[in-house]
């Protein structure tokens, strides 16, 4: 396989800790699918991520992450990485999709679980980047966001994660905790920006 030379207007993507990037980390990386290429970019900043985000929703995965079974029995993600699953939309913030809406991402989203999600449903690659699913969790309902504006929901459903987050990085350790850390800083920077 042939390796492109890095583009010099794309930023590069933080790995820590070596080997893949961690979920919720964003892009930089070039990957290349069997069915064609996609990009995926660092996470360029909230006001960005909201602009050139057609669809904002809040969605339940439906099913597991679909794997490919190689020759020797081994699971491998499909695609170059991508991988796909479907999920319900039960709110739609931003734009006007309802209903099941099949994904194609790096992310790998648990069944049962509700997301914010960040997309352009109507194109090939919906949602790419991991750093565009926000996990709500399991128990997650839209009434808490009755009454509020736009971005009176999206500060509701960040902090909620927030809240989430602080709890779980008190068990993580190592490489988790860092991982934690990252996205923490991103959500907190999302706050200060609604």
């Amino acid at each position: 396989m042939n390796v492109l030379p890095p583009i010099r207007s794309m930023p590069t993507r933080q790995v820590i800790g070596g080997g893949m990037p961690p979920c919720g980390l964003g892009g930089g990386r070039l990957s290349l699918a069997p069915l064609g290429g996609h990009v995926s970019l660092d996470f360029p900043g909230w006001m960005a991520l909201e602009q050139h985000s057609q669809d904002i929703v809040i969605a339940r995965c439906v099913d597991s992450t679909v794997f490919e079974v190689d020759t020797n029995g081994v699971e491998r993600e499909a695609l170059g990485g991508l991988i796909h699953f479907n999920m319900e939309i039960i709110s739609a913030l931003k734009g006007t999709n309802s209903g099941m809406i099949k994904f194609l991402s790096e992310y790998r989203p648990l069944k049962g679980e509700y997301y914010l999600v960040y997309a352009n449903l109507n194109t090939r690659y919906s949602s790419v980047e991991a750093y565009r699913f926000i996990l709500l969790g399991s128990n997650f309902s839209t009434n808490d966001l009755d009454g509020n504006a736009f971005d009176g929901q999206i500060q509701i459903l960040l902090r909620r994660r927030l809240n989430n987050l602080d709890q779980q990085m008190q068990s993580d350790t190592g490489i988790q905790l860092k991982r934690d850390q990252f996205e923490m800083q991103r959500l907190e920077e999302g706050l200060r920006n609604k």
